[in-house]
């Protein structure tokens, strides 16, 4: 299998040295505007200890001046190689400072794999390849006009929490026909009510990250954990709460404030594999002591379902979550 090489990257470098150097220090905005800090320095430093010879900087030759002696053109003339040295040196600062701004605006646009890895770089034995997210310019869909840099927009893993499976589009359909139809199961559309608005996929009620995370201190969370089979408990005692510690009681589904025992199975997804709506809301749930085996995660959310040519619907209203 013949890999495309990315462009204006694999003639970069030749050598196995210089393959382990740009290992050691990847370009990245920050990096770049180190790099060019340290540029400045090291020219500053060349110039205050005069390791830059003047006669790098020769005067010019058509510059003449009518003094009164040697003496004095020999000043007017140092005098004159000493301001244009500076000029040069002014205006290659100038350049020099120009190109790197330029290069730390367009690295700090790009946009990364992950916070931690903005790009990979895969050696297949003759050249390297840098592996990157390229822009969304050409997207058609909903999101095209979102800003899609990492973070927030950085690539979800495959295993987004333990316990909790990850599903793709047969499997989602099969949730439909199983859980969903017994009443068993929610399948949550996480995104924005706006984006729920133009379409979803068919059984979604939308749920927006906000109503995820309030704070588990009030009753603000109930009405949501409600509408998922969960029930809020009253006072228990201690030793009844010490035996359902143990694995009496079905102690295994309950927590201080919530018993779990008839949670519904719940399937949630947002936009694509790239949006953090989903995973989080899924790690808020699982804060409270939702149980895993009853979470799933739709990675692939409505672009790969609209890329599949898999059914939306327009939903006729919104969530009463929609709002908070």
């Amino acid at each position: 299998m013949k890999i495309r090489e990315s462009p204006d990257y694999s003639s970069i470098h030749r050598s196995f040295a210089a393959r382990q150097f740009v290992g050691l220090f990847p370009v990245s905005h920050m990096n770049c505007c180190v790099y060019g800090c340290l540029c400045y320095t090291t020219v500053w430093i060349g110039i205050h200890f005069r390791i830059i010879p003047a006669s790098a900087f020769p005067a010019r030759p058509d510059l003449k001046f009518e003094t009164q002696n040697t003496s004095n053109s020999i000043n007017v003339r140092n005098i004159v190689r000493s301001m244009i040295m500076k000029k040069r040196i002014v205006f290659s600062l100038f350049v020099c400072s120009a190109l790197f701004v330029s290069e730390c605006m367009a690295e700090k646009q790009d946009t990364g794999i992950t916070a931690e890895k903005p790009y990979a770089v895969l050696n297949d034995g003759s050249n390297l390849i840098r592996i990157e997210r390229t822009n969304f310019a050409n997207d058609s869909t909903a999101t095209a006009s979102v800003s899609r840099t990492c973070p927030p927009y950085c690539v979800n893993p495959h295993n987004i929490a333990d316990s909790v499976d990850t599903v793709a589009e047969l499997e989602v359909i099969e949730f439909m026909e199983s859980s969903y139809m017994s009443g068993e199961g929610v399948i949550v559309d996480v995104r924005t009510p706006e984006l729920y608005a133009q379409g979803t996929i068919p059984g979604s009620i939308n749920i927006p990250l906000t109503a995820f995370e309030q704070s588990a201190d009030t009753n603000e969370i109930k009405p949501l954990l409600e509408r998922f089979g969960v029930r809020a408990r009253g006072e228990v005692g201690a030793v009844v709460r010490a035996l359902e510690k143990m694995g009496l009681f079905g102690g295994e589904y309950k927590t201080d404030r919530w018993d779990f025992t008839a949670a519904r199975d719940v399937l949630l997804w947002c936009e694509d594999a790239l949006c953090e709506e989903s995973p989080r809301a899924i790690r808020a749930l699982l804060s409270l002591g939702y149980p895993p085996e009853k979470l799933f995660y739709y990675r692939g959310g409505m672009r790969m379902w609209q890329s599949l040519g898999l059914t939306t619907v327009v939903p006729e209203s919104q969530s009463k979550f929609a709002s908070k």
